[in-house]
């Protein structure tokens, strides 16, 4: 019996370091786009508060759907998370470059 327990234990780690660092991206995510919404809109405590409001309804989402998954659609779902993280993790370059040729044609047009 303790044997099986270890066993599962042992097998859960990889799930919880996954977990982790997934949480630890999501909050960057949130630092970020909080970060170019203020820079971009103004008024840094809305930007804020919206951002960290859908994070938050997105997630509720996300865990009700979750008792409709089932066992066998984990990895294509850890595939389409990876996927979506990659134009994420660009996004702050691409905003600040938008906004940079936005200045540039706007001081040069002048």
């Amino acid at each position: 019996m303790e044997e099986l327990q270890e066993k599962r234990q042992l097998s859960a780690t990889p799930l919880l370091l996954a977990v982790g660092i997934i949480a630890i991206c999501g909050i960057i995510y949130e630092l970020i786009i909080g970060a170019i919404s203020s820079y971009l809109l103004g008024n840094s405590v809305k930007q804020y508060s919206i951002t960290i409001g859908l994070f938050m309804s997105a997630m509720g989402v996300g865990s009700y759907l979750t008792r409709y998954i089932k066992r066998i659609y984990l990895i294509p779902s850890y595939l389409l998370n990876s996927q979506l993280a990659l134009p994420v993790d660009y996004q702050p370059f691409f905003f600040s470059l938008r906004m940079a040729i936005r200045i540039f044609t706007t001081w040069s047009c002048t």
